[in-house]
């Protein structure tokens, strides 16, 4: 599991918490509903910008939202191609 989907994972365990649906979240960071769900399923990545929003709408700390120190970045893939250089 890469950052991107386990961000998505915690920041949709605080939604459900808080009773937020995706368009609200959606309004809070100014993407449309089927961007915050592929951001919750980790099909595209968040930016910091977007996660300091989201950590304030929700009321955590920025860091509750991040992988924690046990986490191993995944380095390859989604996007990352060999630039040859």
């Amino acid at each position: 599991m890469n950052a991107d989907q386990l961000v998505g994972e915690r920041v949709h365990v605080l939604m459900r918490r808080a009773r937020i649906g995706q368009e609200q979240l959606g309004q809070v960071i100014g993407i449309a509903q089927a961007s915050v769900s592929k951001k919750l399923l980790g099909q595209r990545s968040w930016t910091l910008d977007e996660l300091i929003a989201v950590a304030r709408f929700l009321e955590v700390e920025p860091a509750d939202l991040l992988p924690g120190p046990d986490y191993t970045p995944v380095l390859e893939g989604r996007g990352r191609a060999d630039r040859g250089g």
